[in-house]
């Protein structure tokens, strides 16, 4: 089943579609084609650009200031282009380094590999900046990817490096890259130039399923992509390790938890204008940390419009995965493209074989469709979902991500979906507010019988409501699924099933009785207002909260009393962490008045505006503290820390039974006594209570002072405008 992937990648043929306008390499619209410049060569078709204005508009980003485009490095030897989200540092110079040269390298890797190391790759130990290369990852066409060491950060990072084999080659003194011929070499340069422009594109993703790009920079006549290494192994090796180990294949539920994050990211990268064009088991990671899925190698990824569709898009075929239209160049491809791939995964997980190759099912299809090799072990629309995407005519294929989600998820059934090629949605609500909404309309509808845990015993079904608190909308359904261990805990323990709904607020409604929620889980203040005014009992809470405060070394910030004068970033009004933070500086008699507040919704951009000198600190929690450490390393130091405030809790409304309450309470407060419960804690991503470890007995005064502080705290906020001020 973990059949290796028999990559076949045709010669490059560059897509010379324009660029957008406007800034240097910002994407376009999908589908959106370019216009031809007025005077531009004739030999050009409309909606081409040629190689000089390629080359002018690639000069444009190169001439960018820092604030409008991407950093241009000031020091000249280094000439290192960085994406302005990523470490600014100055890295080590050739003048720096001491170490053996290039040659020299090569020479003794080609003798403890007894001459059979890859000459294209290179050598280990070669300096390349502050990175120090540790070994080869993979070999494509388009260029080598590696495992590097960075000596500033001392952390592990993946590299790519452009070098397409048909067109390129290295000198072996030198390590520069050479196109191979006169002929080759315009075809070079226009594939270097994509190579940076789109890794400046991919460098402002920020999703958690899509491998993220921290720098890119020029060196050795190439390019280079420098990207968070991922610790996990392929979903070929994890599936494989899964079957040794006597265990089935993921079943439903499962797939579907593991994909829809997944997919979510691609059409994170759809929007942008750009297709993967390479999805397959190989090139997605199952982590080590959480199980979650990664997206990697986007070195055969391109921008995507209307005239490059027409106009020559690099051919590349992963046999069982691409679809018919990347088989020639001038195929129609678009996000519909790389859905066919992820039907292609999809599949290989549920009839245990990689589906026939796109070219052998144009004419008569000899392929099993999904609905009956899985028939009896997955829902049949489910199946259908997989037969959908994996459809040979690209036209009759769902066209988006946005499509496709709630089809796979349950909520539509392929028959009812908009028709293909349309890009439109069955709900009018979702034709307003995209992929966000159609998510959370479709994780409303489907709770009922996906998320529905002992829904086959006898006791009457309980209702648990969550408030995700300030989780995005995109993340949702993934939260949900991230619940199911823990209500089927609840739902075994009492005896009756349990069905989660998604709630604002937990004010039952005079008008039907009985809408209140049994079960209730909500952060820190929605708990307290809860317990204070509907009478809800909390009964177990996850890890407690805390605000660390953050600066860059050097900043001459200390302790809390510096900030006097300064600007402070703090998290949103709407979350709990922020708050808390300027709760914190009250407990310390520091006069908030005397600050300067940057408020801020994205804890990546906090720790971006430090070190970039938009702010003099931040007040972040746990998980932007990690992740700020993770990006910059030594030069952000932690000054301060608050005590700890009650976090996520888990409360029952007064009218539950006594005995029913009971067990609720017992089985949560045991979860860290088993195998089954520690899995279930493990698996819940909502907020500060992801990575407890236990659920912790608690109080409703608890819950209600901590609510009261919140309150006040946030009245410290400043008005975003001046209607907000007057409200």
């Amino acid at each position: 089943m973990a059949d290796q992937d028999d990559t076949r990648k045709k010669k490059v043929v560059v897509d010379l579609a324009s660029p957008p306008g406007g800034s240097a390499g910002a994407p376009p619209p999908l589908n959106q084609a370019a216009v031809a410049p007025a005077g531009a060569d004739a030999a050009v078709s409309e909606g081409e650009v040629s190689f000089e204005e390629l080359q002018a508009q690639l000069n444009q980003f190169r001439n960018a200031t820092p604030k409008a485009d991407a950093t241009i490095s000031g020091d000249p030897e280094e000439k290192t282009r960085k994406d302005p989200n990523a470490p600014k540092h100055r890295g080590i110079l050739a003048t720096d380094y001491e170490g053996p040269s290039y040659s020299e390298l090569k020479r003794r890797a080609s003798q403890q590999s007894g001459g059979d190391d890859n000459r294209l790759a290179l050598p280990v130990g070669y300096m390349l900046h502050e990175y120090r290369i540790e070994r080869v990852l993979g070999i494509g066409g388009f260029g080598v990817s590696y495992l590097a060491h960075d000596t500033n950060l001392n952390a592990k990072v993946a590299i790519k490096e452009y070098l397409p084999n048909d067109l390129a080659m290295r000198n072996e003194e030198t390590a520069a890259v050479w196109a191979k011929s006169s002929r080759d070499e315009e075809e070079y340069r226009i594939g270097l130039d994509r190579f940076l422009l789109e890794s400046r594109t991919l460098a402002t993703f920020r999703h958690p399923n899509i491998v993220r790009v921290n720098r890119f920079f020029e060196d050795n006549n190439t390019a280079y992509m420098v990207m968070d290494y991922e610790f996990g192994e392929s979903l070929n090796s994890w599936l494989k390790k899964r079957l040794e180990s006597g265990e089935n294949p993921p079943d439903e539920a499962h797939l579907v938890q593991m994909f829809v994050p997944l997919m979510q990211g691609l059409d994170k990268v759809h929007e942008a204008g750009f297709l993967h064009r390479d999805i397959k088991p190989a090139n997605i990671y199952v982590r080590d940390s959480d199980g979650s899925l990664v997206l990697l190698d986007f070195g055969a990824a391109r921008q995507t419009s209307a005239s490059a569709s027409a106009n020559g898009m690099t051919s590349i075929v992963t046999p069982g995965y691409a679809p018919f239209e990347q088989y020639h160049s001038h195929g129609r491809q678009g996000p519909w493209s790389d859905l066919y791939a992820m039907g292609g995964v999809l599949y290989w997980f549920v009839a245990g074989r990689k589906p026939v190759e796109a070219a052998a099912r144009v004419q008569s299809d000899p392929q099993e469709p999904a609905v009956d090799v899985g028939r009896g072990k997955y829902s049949e629309n489910f199946l259908k979902a997989i037969d959908w995407a994996l459809t040979p005519d690209d036209q009759k294929r769902p066209q988006s991500v946005a499509e496709f989600l709630p089809v796979f998820i349950g909520e539509n059934a392929v028959g009812s979906a908009a028709p293909a090629g349309t890009g439109n949605r069955k709900s009018p609500v979702w034709m307003k507010f995209g992929l966000a909404a159609a998510v959370v309309v479709a994780v409303a509808a489907i709770g009922l019988h996906f998320f529905k845990p002992g829904s086959m015993m006898a006791g009457n079904a309980m209702t648990m409501g969550v408030n995700p608190g300030s989780i995005r909308a995109s993340e949702e359904v993934q939260m949900r699924s991230s619940m199911q261990p823990l209500m089927a805990i609840v739902s075994k323990a009492t005896g009756r099933p349990l069905e989660m709904s998604l709630v604002k607020d937990f004010k039952p409604d005079p008008a039907k009785p009985g809408s209140s929620q049994d079960i209730i889980m909500a952060v820190t203040d929605k708990i307290g207002a809860a317990a204070r005014d509907y009478g809800y009992q909390p009964v177990g809470k996850f890890r407690n909260i805390h605000a660390y405060y953050l600066t860059k070394v050097g900043s001459g910030v200390e302790k809390l009393a510096d900030l006097k004068g300064k600007t402070l970033g703090v998290y949103t009004r709407t979350s709990s962490v922020g708050p808390v933070s300027l709760h914190w500086l009250l407990l310390n008699d520091i006069k908030v008045e005397e600050i300067n507040l940057k408020e801020f919704k994205d804890q990546d951009e906090m720790a971006d505006a430090l070190m970039e000198g938009r702010v003099d600190a931040v007040a972040v929690a746990e998980s932007g503290q990690d992740s700020a450490i993770k990006r910059y390393g030594a030069r952000v130091k932690q000054f301060s820390k608050s005590d700890p405030f009650p976090g996520y809790a888990i409360a029952l409304a007064k009218t539950v039974p006594q005995d029913v309450a009971l067990k609720v309470t017992q089985a949560l407060w045991k979860m860290d006594e088993t195998p089954e419960g520690k899995e279930a804690l493990k698996a819940i991503i909502i907020g500060s209570a992801a990575g407890s470890t236990e659920i912790k007995e608690t109080t409703s005064r608890e819950y209600v002072n901590a609510m009261e502080q919140i309150e006040r705290a946030r009245k410290l906020y400043p008005a975003a405008d001046p209607a907000a001020a007057k409200k």
